[in-house]
């Protein structure tokens, strides 16, 4: 019994050492040719200017005199001369009468609307589409201080969300309650005094802020001190604001720059803006016209006949002047070889080889590069459409790589 314990003790030793030996081996080696892989990665880089200034439209600001004043026109739609803007109550409490009516008049059509559609699941996916864009909608409005389009979109996300709550039962039910609701508050009689119109047509907005006095002939000249302290004032609106008025499809934006970004400009260039607040994509401004430089800033006047309503809340901004934009993948250094014909190149992994791919070097940042398709056929004849593709697996490490090389 005690031999036959002793050789499987020797064994076991033995078979230990083997496994520490395979071990070691299997380390040294990794450590020496160690094999790492990245994805390619799609990467934008923009040379740009930093911005900060002011959007400035030809505007008037709707007043009203009275109190209990109820707004009917539609924000950010046009309006004609005359055109009834909003209506007047007598009394704080018709006026919440009024308010209550319409939204249980809209409540009421959409329950209606849902009524006397199949539930289908085709709708219910439709209905989850609306939902969807409506959060994004409303996203879009938090983000971009937009505070009526927020009330607006909470609404339409409130109308969406509540109809789909309902079975056929219980959707009659609730149709029942909001006219019973709505009949009751009919018979207030409660009846506007008076109406405001529109004095001209233009662009109606409920977003008054005090800026609305500034016009567009004020900045076309303005200096760039001029338009330093116009950036550092405060100004609110008039408590008995109801909306304003746009007019015109062109607005304007005017900016502090540094003198080194504007002398890159001039009048009538047509440039690439992301303003701040506007979370669409880039917008095509003209260069107006630029000041004399003041302790190295100029102010310069760009102006736009898009978007009027997607910026007609926007004031105070910072912006990206885009002067020019590369979209290409983004390699780490420790990737890139060149070859014996002086060629830039990276490996990928295909399979379980090592394929060479042909780059040109666009971009340096830091411990990576950015890089594109090459212009040219290389020496060895590959095409363009040999090229790196986003999501490759480059090869960062590697001893000894060359393509057709099997890795693992």
């Amino acid at each position: 019994m005690k031999k036959t314990n002793a050789a499987i003790k020797a064994v076991g030793f033995l078979f230990f050492i083997a496994l520490l030996t395979y071990l070691a081996v299997y380390i040294v080696q990794a450590l020496d040719n160690p094999f790492t892989t990245t994805l390619a990665v799609s990467y934008t880089v923009r040379e740009s200017a930093e911005l900060y200034g002011i959007v400035v439209r030809d505007e008037e600001i709707l007043k009203s005199a009275y109190e209990s004043v109820l707004v009917t026109a539609e924000n950010g739609k046009m309006v004609s001369k005359g055109q009834e803007l909003a209506s007047v109550f007598a009394s704080g409490e018709e006026l919440r009468r009024a308010v209550r009516k319409s939204e249980l008049e809209a409540e009421i059509a959409s329950l209606e609307a849902r009524q006397n559609t199949e539930a289908s699941s085709s709708d219910k996916l439709r209905r989850e589409a609306d939902i969807s864009k409506r959060i994004i909608d409303m996203k879009s409005a938090v983000y971009s201080k937009r505070i009526y389009d927020i009330e607006e979109r909470a609404r339409e996300l409130k109308a969406l969300v509540f109809t789909g709550e309902y079975g056929p039962e219980s959707l009659q039910s609730k149709l029942d309650e909001l006219k019973t609701e709505l009949e009751e508050l009919g018979g207030g009689g409660e009846k506007s005094s008076a109406k405001v119109s529109a004095p001209s047509s233009g662009l109606f907005c409920l977003y008054v802020d005090g800026w609305e006095d500034l016009k567009i002939r004020d900045v076309k000249s303005i200096t760039a001190s001029g338009l330093a302290r116009l950036l550092g004032e405060t100004r609110t609106a008039p408590e008995n604001s109801i909306g304003k008025l746009i007019y015109g499809t062109k607005w304007y934006y005017a900016a502090l720059m540094s003198r080194d970004d504007c002398d890159s400009l001039n009048q009538g260039d047509r440039v690439n803006m992301l303003l701040g607040g506007y979370d669409a994509k880039k917008l095509r401004m003209t260069v107006e016209s630029k000041s004399r430089s003041e302790d190295g800033k100029c102010a310069v006047i760009f102006s736009c006949d898009r978007a009027m309503t997607d910026v007609m809340n926007l004031r105070m901004q910072e912006a990206e002047l885009v002067f020019s934009e590369y979209t290409g993948l983004r390699v780490p250094k420790k990737s890139v070889h060149v070859d014996e014909n002086g060629k830039a190149c990276v490996y990928v992994q295909t399979a379980l080889q090592a394929e060479k791919k042909y780059i040109d070097i666009a971009y340096e940042l830091g411990d990576f590069y950015v890089v594109g398709e090459p212009k040219a056929k290389s020496a060895d004849g590959k095409e363009p459409g040999d090229a790196l593709r986003e999501g490759d697996q480059v090869i960062v490490s590697s001893k000894e790589l060359y393509n057709g090389k099997v890795v693992d």
